[in-house]
């Protein structure tokens, strides 16, 4: 994206703006030792909002972000919604219950 800006009939500016999204590969003993939200994570290089006070983002596991499960750390829900376009269906059962996927309706 690029944004200009006249600053004078004889100057012009331009910013540009641009997100670098990375995936990185590691382990995640502090999910579930030896589980299935090791292996790819992502992680932003370029965070738009603040996460725990700091502008970081991630990792976040590929493998729940991909079943939806928002509420692993870090940042899952927040990346959840910015790769997902699709309308997502959950059934909440209180602040000690987690989030159970109903269904995906996707448009193609």
């Amino acid at each position: 994206m690029i944004f200009v800006c006249q600053i004078s009939a004889m100057y012009v500016m331009y910013h540009r703006n641009f997100h670098v999204w990375n995936e990185v590969w590691m382990e995640r003993p502090d999910i579930v030792p030896g589980g299935e939200y090791g292996g790819w994570q992502a992680i932003d290089a370029t965070p738009q909002e603040e996460s725990d006070d700091m502008y970081c983002c991630g990792p976040a596991s590929v493998n729940a972000i991909k079943r939806g499960e928002v509420l692993r750390p870090y940042d899952n829900a927040y990346i959840f919604s910015e790769v997902n376009a699709d309308k997502v269906y959950w059934r909440y059962n209180g602040e000690t219950q987690p989030l159970k996927l109903l269904r995906k309706d996707t448009v193609t």
